[in-house]
């Protein structure tokens, strides 16, 4: 069950800051230039790395929804190299930030091992 629920967790909270992203570029955002629109995509991706961070430790390190939300980050550095919009500011910010996540999958899960042996001595 902790894979299945991790797996979604991770899954929807990107999907949700993703899909905010989409409705605002199309419905409330004024059309911007490139520079601008990478811009804005790179300050959403931050965001997405600050939630991918306090769920890593929010849940202790469970890796599934860190590697559910590198996984949706992978494809959409992937879809920005290689199609439309092309925004190599976004691909590379996607990349950092899916490995920002699982890096702070293992740092949480080297904590919490770290204070439950401590609480042993």
């Amino acid at each position: 069950m902790d894979a299945t629920v991790g797996i979604h967790l991770g899954w929807v909270s990107l999907a949700t800051v993703a899909n905010i992203t989409a409705w605002l570029s199309a419905e409330v955002v004024s059309p911007m230039d490139a520079d601008s629109q990478q811009l804005w995509g790179v300050i959403v991706l931050v965001v997405v790395a600050l939630v991918g961070i306090a769920i890593a430790f929010g849940t202790g390190g469970r890796i599934a929804p860190a590697l559910a939300m590198s996984w949706g980050l992978v494809w959409i550095g992937v879809a920005r190299t290689s199609g439309e919009p092309h925004a190599p500011a976004v691909a590379t910010a996607a990349f950092v930030v899916a490995a920002v996540i699982l890096i702070a999958a293992v740092v949480a899960t080297l904590r919490r091992r770290v204070v439950a042996g401590s609480i042993g001595d």
